[in-house]
């Protein structure tokens, strides 16, 4: 497992891509939110909201200077595998506590939980990939279905 790796950005699909993609790096991508009247109550509008993670892995040519590039990049498997896994991980198991996130004076992230504690909950994951044959490229996602509570309404 690759503890060190990013998450590159975090974006609206229709953003897709940025100016720079950078390989073998996750990308969480927003589709929509779709408000729930199951999951909401008076004060609290609860939606389920779409998300994608997408990468694209390049890997190495196993026959340097080769004519045949796509199928001469003999560690995309390996790779493809290892970010399924990894991205697997990261979304066990399926919850989280919501946060309130401010940056302090030294530049750090600081997360402050509510009270009481509120979670995010979200679906198993579908994986997909898909090799362009020319260019040896793989293209990986993972559709996630979030179920979120907003927060309160104020009065």
């Amino acid at each position: 497992m690759n503890s060190s790796r990013l998450v590159n950005g975090i974006m609206d699909a229709q953003s897709w891509p940025p100016a720079e993609v950078k390989t073998e790096s996750f990308y969480v991508l927003t589709l929509s939110d779709v408000n729930n009247k199951n999951l909401s109550t008076t004060a609290n509008p609860g939606a389920v909201r779409y998300i994608q993670w997408i990468w694209i892995i390049v890997g190495k040519d196993i026959a340097p200077g080769s004519k045949v590039r796509g199928a001469n990049r003999g560690d995309r498997f390996v790779i493809q595998q290892t970010m399924e896994a990894e991205l697997l991980c990261g979304l066990y198991p399926k919850y989280t506590e919501k946060k309130s996130w401010a940056m302090n004076s030294s530049g750090l992230w600081l997360g402050t939980s509510k009270t009481p504690p509120e979670f995010i909950n979200w679906s198993f994951s579908k994986i997909l990939k898909k090799v362009d044959k020319g260019s040896g490229l793989v293209y990986g996602t993972a559709s996630v279905e979030l179920v979120d509570m907003f927060d309160q309404i104020p009065a």
